[in-house]
């Protein structure tokens, strides 16, 4: 979660944020041991990062899959997960993006929001 510092407009992006959480998981990739599921299937962790923006008093939330082996692609669920926290926890949420995996949170509904996401 960015809460705080001088780069906080620019990650309020959803492109810029989107970035920085898909390069965070590969820069932790190597270091995650993979959870197998079956024999020949593994695991694929969720990633959610959130930025505060200050300027509208919401945080800009993003959900990637971090696949345990580079080139693995999954279909992204965040869409559906986010649409359900938001239900679960009565959440004041905006979808402003095209991307599923992006919604807008009011920063005081950010900690149940987070809560009741599920995977």
């Amino acid at each position: 979660m960015l809460k705080e510092g001088p780069d906080l407009p620019i990650f309020v992006h959803p492109g810029n944020l989107s970035r920085l959480a898909l390069w965070l998981v590969e820069a932790t990739r190597d270091r995650i041991d993979p959870i197998n599921v079956t024999r020949t299937k593994k695991k694929v962790l969720p990633f959610v990062l959130a930025c505060l923006d200050e300027r509208k008093g919401t945080y800009l939330v993003v959900g990637v899959l971090a696949a345990p082996e580079m080139g693995d692609l999954r279909k992204n669920q965040f869409g559906m997960a986010f649409l359900e926290a938001q239900s679960r926890s009565n959440a004041r949420t905006r979808h402003s993006t095209f991307d599923t995996n992006v919604v807008e949170v009011d920063k005081e509904d950010l900690t149940s929001f987070l809560t009741k996401l599920q995977i």
